[in-house]
């Protein structure tokens, strides 16, 4: 009797723990899922910025970057964080991820025909990147517009939080 008694109470303990453990594993995996939609809305968001209002408000995107920091040749998540004005997210937001690292920024820029009539505009292709949960960024970046256009129809590792835009639209529609 004695045996059965603590054979129940065992069941029980292990029922408790059983369901505690994967109580919090399902919140851990929601909550990453919540974190990777965050940084994904939020790079959306950034890309939106920057082929809406502040193309709009500075046409030379090159020109507007150099009066940021006229040193820097570079699109650096310091730049990204001069977006926040335009967007609903915070300056420290914009340049570290959910898992405190520092998000990663490419900008390549390319001087491109963009209409039969011989109209030349500055075109930027840009990458943010986020390594995801595993803190470890699998993507190989793009140096070039080649590379950059590979990336954007492949996409990413799996892993990471990567996307890609051009300001070519927008300076199509600018002209």
């Amino acid at each position: 009797m004695q045996a059965l008694f603590y054979l129940g109470l065992f069941g029980t303990f292990f029922f408790v723990v059983t369901s505690i453990t994967t109580g919090i594993s399902v919140s851990t995996q929601q909550e990453q899922a919540t974190r990777r939609q965050d940084v994904a809305q939020m790079f959306q968001d950034v890309a939106d910025a920057i082929n809406g209002d502040i193309l709009r408000q500075h046409p030379s995107l090159e020109l507007y970057l150099n009066e940021l920091t006229p040193t820097q040749g570079l699109v650096t998540n310091a730049h990204i964080g001069f977006t926040a004005q335009n967007t609903a997210w915070s300056p420290k937001n914009l340049t570290t991820d959910p898992w405190r690292r520092d998000i990663q920024v490419v900008r390549i820029r390319e001087e491109e025909l963009i209409d039969a009539s011989g109209v030349f505009a500055d075109i930027s292709y840009f990458v943010l990147a986020s390594s995801g949960s595993d803190r470890t960024l699998q993507t190989t970046l793009p140096s070039t517009v080649a590379e950059w256009r590979t990336l954007h129809s492949a996409g990413g590792d799996p892993a990471d939080i990567i996307l890609t835009f051009s300001t070519r639209d927008a300076a199509i529609g600018l002209w």
